[in-house]
């Protein structure tokens, strides 16, 4: 759960983001007409707080050795799916990577200290990058 402190200088939708499905099935049947291409089209929203969308996922399987063209979009349904499922858990690793950060924060940080540990250093450096990269800066 977030924190005040996080929630306040958070400027993306609150958590949690949650998934849903376009339509009511998946490998809906697609053909434009004009083109005589067909295809089927997997989709998926993510959403915050109030329905509000943070992103559209989707995968097109081309049908009959057509192309399906048009937007670019995921190399298979489980990739689509891997994608969505990551976009949503967004929030929540990057409140559990400001709350390592600040656990981390007087680790040691000096090769010559004895409680040094790299392993640990290089954790708690990725872990800055990932939410600096998150909230808008350089990574």
């Amino acid at each position: 759960m977030a924190t005040t402190e996080t929630t306040e200088r958070t400027k993306h939708t609150p958590g949690p983001w949650r998934i849903f499905k376009h339509g009511h099935h998946d490998d809906m049947l697609v053909r434009q007409n004009a083109t005589g291409r067909a295809w089927l089209h997997n989709s998926r929203t993510i959403a915050g707080d109030g329905n509000r969308i943070i992103a559209d996922v989707s995968y097109n399987e081309p049908l009959g050795g057509s192309s399906v063209g048009g937007w670019p979009d995921a190399a298979s349904k489980d990739e689509m799916l891997a994608n969505a499922n990551l976009i949503a858990a967004a929030p929540e690793l990057l409140e559990a990577l400001r709350l390592c950060s600040y656990v981390l924060h007087d680790m040691p940080n000096a090769a010559d200290d004895p409680l040094y540990d790299p392993t640990m250093a290089e954790a708690c450096r990725l872990a800055r990058a990932a939410i600096a990269k998150a909230e808008g800066g350089e990574a």
